[in-house]
Parts: structure tokens; C-alpha cells; sequence
């Protein structure tokens, strides 16, 4: 065994670092065989997960899918495999019509969509201020107000020692941006 790959994007998405990095060493010719969970956790579109079965094909490295019980090197699954493919598909859309619909209920009835927010506990509908976190909002607020860039507030931050939402070291743009941009800082709730 070389490696273990895992990537915590749905199979939907196209931002997939761990995969990439595994086609990556596939490439080298370091891989002749690649265990899956199964079709779902390879990839839900049908057209990408045919072409790269058919491209590790060409490579000769087999690709063996737990759940299905299934083997790339047999060509005569690939109509098996179309299927499998076309229900994984449908079943992660049906998913995200799911959740979609969840949303946009929670929100006709004025109920509240967010479930993290830096400076805030948020259990259902109640919000509790976290101070200290809190603290680096308002000054986040007041350097943006007085003019500074996102770069020297993130400067400040670090100069601080202040870590990021996520832990980090140095706080993201994205991350500053999106606190800047909230609504809900100044009270109000968007939805749609």
C-alpha cells in the first residue's frame, strides 16, 4: 500500500486536492491499483468517473469498488457501471434538492439558517455573544471603517496573535471579507 486518499468535498465538487494528488502518483506509474469505498465516493458525474476508469485503464491500473463488488479491468461492466454511476448521481442531486428546499422552508417561516458565526454560540434560533471573539469583530469593524486594507487588518491580526475562525495562524481574506460583508453583524437577516 502507497497511500490513503481522502478528500472531504462531496464527490461533486471539482475542488479535490487529495484526488488530484492521487491521479498525480498515478501518473509517475507508482499505481497499479486503487481501492474505492464505491462509485459514490469516487465521483457522481457519470461522464468524469467513465473517462478516468477508461484513462486508468489505458494506464493499467485497476480500480476496485468495495461496495459494488466491481473491477474496472472488466470491460463488460462498464454498462453496469454507466447505471451505478447514473444513481449515485441522481441520488447526490436529490440530496442537494433536499437540503435546498430545507432552507428555503426554514426561511418562509422567518427561522434562522445559520449554524456558525464567528462571535456567536448559535443553538437554533438563539444567538449568545462570545466575547472574546466578539472583541475581534468589533476591531475587525473599526480598522475597516478607519480605512485599512484587508491585508494590513490580517497584518494586525497576526501582529495580535489573534488565530483565525478556523485556527489558523493568519487570517484569509475570504474569512474578513466574509465577516465584513454579514448582515447579520448589523442586525439583519437576508434570506433571499
Amino acid at each position: 500500500m502507497i497511500c490513503v486518499y481522502a478528500d472531504k468535498e462531496s464527490g461533486r465538487s471539482t475542488n479535490r486536492p487529495a484526488f488530484t494528488q492521487m491521479m498525480e502518483l498515478v501518473n509517475t506509474g507508482a499505481v497499479d491499483l486503487i481501492l474505492t469505498k464505491s462509485i459514490a465516493r469516487f465521483g457522481r458525474n457519470i461522464v468524469e468517473v467513465v473517462s478516468i476508469i477508461q484513462e486508468l485503464r489505458l494506464k493499467g491500473v485497476e480500480i476496485l469498488f468495495e461496495k459494488e463488488n466491481l473491477s474496472s479491468v472488466d470491460p463488460k461492466m462498464d454498462f453496469t457501471l454507466s447505471i451505478l454511476s447514473a444513481h449515485a448521481e441522481e441520488e447526490s442531486k436529490q440530496i442537494s434538492l433536499n437540503t435546498i428546499w430545507a432552507f428555503e422552508s426554514k426561511m418562509k417561516r422567518g427561522l434562522n439558517t445559520t449554524s456558525n458565526m464567528f462571535g456567536y454560540s448559535i443553538k437554533g434560533d438563539i444567538y449568545k455573544i462570545v466575547e472574546n471573539e466578539a472583541e475581534i469583530v468589533r476591531k475587525i469593524y473599526s480598522w475597516y471603517i478607519l480605512g485599512y486594507s484587508y491585508k494590513n487588518i490580517i497584518q494586525f491580526l497576526y501582529i495580535l496573535g489573534v488565530s483565525s475562525p478556523s485556527g489558523k495562524e493568519k487570517w484569509s481574506q475570504r474569512t474578513l471579507e466574509a465577516i465584513v460583508k454579514n448582515e447579520k453583524y448589523v442586525g439583519e437577516m437576508l434570506l433571499r
